[in-house]
């Protein structure tokens, strides 16, 4: 297979390199970026990228006239080239086949909040100018279709990134690297990486986890990348006064790959990302973190009730009446997750270490586990990169 013809785009979203790295390391290729900053992130990863044009700060709508020359580059070379997010620039190439794999399982797609619509008809607009879509999960599936994607642009299989989680999650992940940055050992590990778009968790109830998280236990705190320094600096403020919070943002041990996170934690704090999707295949316990303001409402009538409520108040010049932010969550199946879990918020968060010991003596409740695995997953054994490579020989 000819490598030059194969590209990854990532534009100034390096942090997604992680998605991409399981299917480059079988196929090679190219990065694209279009900052230095973001090349030399990939190039701590050990890949083959450039950055014709320097265009920092810019993520999803560039100006086009700025990124000219990497248009040019891409059409000039022809080839595959691979997105993991929807940027403006897709339309501009004419003489490569794009595909579209996503950086996560887009389950924040399944929830909304107070007239907020994350798949806006510019969304849709790029998705539908892709040439092929990984699908990613059957209701995903659906969604695509309901929005008018032909079904011939569909790649029917996950994210690529869950092969190695799956393939994997029976190895006892030995400990020894955490316990030795750290200083401790022979301590249950629990993993915190909470998301920062939509329903997270990281602007007060991870502060609260944080500061009273047991010594009991080894807290790994991996922020999402997009996390604001502000943020970062409140939580580094927190963990300055812990002996046990080892702060594990991505790049700074390269010894430490998501994969092993996953492998070695005993159980995980998630909110609603992919961290949550990403953890239940490693069939260990989760702990559902959410902001004291977002509530999930799983009935649907309940949701339009309120929904209509508020639009009635705001009509007559009133306040927003409730001072959460009510969500539908439109995806019956993870339900059957939230059911099961313990959940933290900022108010209950003294009791996090209760509910971790409760979470770690009953273990996963496996009719949920299975269920969910059964309704969001196209299959659990770890084939998604197999069939992708097929695809790609299939269209060279």
């Amino acid at each position: 297979m000819n490598t030059k013809k194969i590209f990854y785009f990532l534009g100034n979203h390096a942090h997604h390199i992680t998605h991409a790295l399981p299917l480059y390391n079988k196929l090679g290729g190219e990065f694209i970026v279009l900052s230095e900053e973001a090349k030399i992130f990939c190039q701590a990863k050990g890949v083959n990228v450039i950055a014709i044009d320097n265009y920092p700060g810019q993520h999803l709508q560039f100006d086009l006239d700025k990124v000219q020359c990497t248009i040019d580059y891409l059409n000039n070379h022809g080839g595959i080239i691979f997105f993991y997010d929807i940027f403006n620039i897709v339309p501009e190439l004419t003489n490569l086949k794009k595909i579209m794999l996503f950086h996560g399982n887009s389950l924040k797609k399944y929830y909304n909040g107070w007239g907020i619509s994350i798949i806006t008809p510019w969304w849709i607009s790029i998705i539908k100018n892709f040439d092929y879509i990984t699908t990613l999960t059957p209701i995903r599936e659906k969604t695509l279709r309901e929005i008018g994607v032909s079904e011939n642009k569909f790649i029917k299989v996950g994210l690529t990134r869950w092969d190695d989680i799956i393939k994997n999650k029976s190895i006892i992940k030995d400990k020894e690297c955490i316990y030795e940055k750290i200083g401790i050992s022979n301590k249950k590990i629990v993993t915190y990486m909470p998301t920062w778009c939509g329903l997270t968790s990281v602007k007060f109830t991870g502060k609260e986890i944080l500061k009273n998280i047991s010594d009991d236990y080894i807290l790994l705190f991996r922020p999402h990348p997009s996390t604001p320094d502000y943020i970062i600096k409140d939580y580094l403020s927190i963990i300055e006064k812990k002996d046990n919070i080892l702060y594990i943002p991505e790049n700074k041990y390269p010894d430490i790959s998501i994969r092993d996170i996953y492998l070695l934690s005993d159980i995980f704090i998630a909110d609603v990302s992919s961290v949550l999707t990403d953890s239940i295949l490693t069939d260990k316990p989760i702990i559902l973190a959410l902001d004291n303001q977002d509530i999930i409402i799983f009935d649907d009538g309940l949701y339009t009730f309120f929904k209509s409520v508020l639009k009635k108040i705001v009509f007559f010049g009133g306040q927003n009446p409730f001072k959460h932010r009510l969500i539908s969550a439109r995806y019956t199946p993870i339900k059957e997750i939230f059911d099961v879990v313990e959940k933290v918020n900022t108010t209950n968060a003294f009791l996090i270490n209760e509910k971790i010991e409760k979470s770690l003596n009953n273990g996963i409740d496996t009719a949920a586990w299975t269920s969910v695995k059964n309704s969001f997953f196209y299959d659990v054994e770890g084939r998604s990169i197999e069939k992708l490579i097929d695809f790609v020989k299939s269209i060279l």
